[in-house]
């Protein structure tokens, strides 16, 4: 699921939503001469898996992303990678003050925060690049609920969204 998104290193860096050696998805690296590396094989229970939406690149040269389910808590996880691999878990969601099965792509604010959404349990969150996560909103199905597709920063600098019931 998702786009390529080119690297400060004019490579191209994807995931994939399932398969690799643990059949939770991939990151990986692709030249344009199509050399293809993978950078990470995710593991359910640590890394979280199926990741959804695409890589994020932040103004720190790293990715950012999110697995729609997984990790320790099984809500899915918010994690950043590098160009060359390593990586970085941010954050493993919890139902309960998180939301689960975030949906979508983050999206980088004016404030060099990253915006998502959860789509279970539904929460509009804020997280940054060093992990700490703060649910800015949690949908009461009167507002809404199910999210679907990614946050909007517009230029009033409000975000926007939408969901598939509720209201």
């Amino acid at each position: 699921k998702g786009s390529l998104v080119m690297g400060t290193d004019s490579n191209f860096y994807g995931m994939t939503s399932y398969g690799g050696t643990h059949g939770a998805g991939t990151i990986f690296k692709i030249t344009p001469a199509g050399t293809y590396t993978v950078l990470r094989q995710l593991t359910n229970s640590t890394d979280g898996e199926y990741p959804e939406g695409n890589l994020l690149l932040g103004t720190d040269g790293l990715f950012y992303g999110m697995t729609g389910t997984g990790g320790a808590n099984g809500s899915g996880t918010i994690f950043k990678i590098s160009q060359t691999g390593t990586f970085t878990l941010l954050r493993t969601l919890t139902t309960a003050t998180d939301g689960s099965n975030p949906k979508g792509d983050l999206v980088l604010g004016t404030d060099g925060n990253f915006y998502g959404m959860t789509s279970s349990s539904g929460h509009i969150f804020k997280i940054t690049s060093t992990g700490t996560f703060t649910s800015l909103h949690t949908f009461s199905g009167n507002d809404g609920n199910n999210a679907l597709g990614s946050l909007t920063l517009a230029s009033d600098g409000n975000f926007y969204r939408m969901t598939s019931n509720g209201g």
